[in-house]
């Protein structure tokens, strides 16, 4: 039984959106950088769901290549994976903390620091059903990101994204008690 006493089934989900970026100062790019990421979540136990996610960024340097008149830019590429405890059922509004950690692939263009170090973030968010239907959710997490590029580094995070549930949507788990009663005569 995968309810643990509750009456809402989870399911394995999975998630696409954006997100914006604040990168680090240190890293020569202008406060702005935004991206797309995809992930997919498996319920461990009643509030902790393992997620895996995959990420792509592109951060404006606001620098101009000579070579190629056009601007240089910073690329970052990666996938981790967090643990995330919720604090309700993901068919109602459900707060959200998140942690884990993962490897980034940093390659700044022209130049050739390309890099792949490893990374941690923290954060929290939220799901919340859409269209009345608790399979389909809106989700949203800001998250601090520290990687190791170039002796470290610390982004902040905030994004949104459509999330759903796999292989059908969550149910009620439906008891049938049989009640004995008295009959008068």
């Amino acid at each position: 039984d995968n309810t643990d006493g509750d009456a809402y089934q989870r399911l394995p989900s999975l998630y696409v959106g954006g997100f914006y970026m604040r990168p680090d100062s240190k890293r020569s790019t202008t406060n702005r950088a935004q991206g797309w990421t995809v992930g997919a979540g498996i319920p461990l136990w009643r509030q902790l769901t393992l997620e895996a996610h995959l990420f792509t960024a592109n951060l404006d340097t606001g620098t101009l290549n000579q070579s190629t008149l056009g601007n240089s830019d910073f690329y970052q590429r990666g996938g981790g994976l967090d643990a995330v405890w919720n604090f309700r059922r993901k068919d109602q509004f459900n707060p959200f903390v998140l942690a884990g950690l993962g490897a980034v692939y940093d390659d700044v263009l022209p130049k050739s620091d390309k890099t792949i170090s490893l990374f941690y973030n923290a954060g929290v968010g939220f799901t919340q059903p859409l269209f009345g239907n608790p399979a389909t959710r809106l989700r949203g997490d800001a998250r601090f990101v520290r990687d190791q590029f170039d002796g470290g580094r610390n982004d902040w995070r905030a994004g949104l994204a459509l999330e759903v549930s796999l292989g059908g949507a969550p149910r009620e788990r439906v008891i049938v008690k049989e009640v004995k009663v008295p009959v008068q005569v």
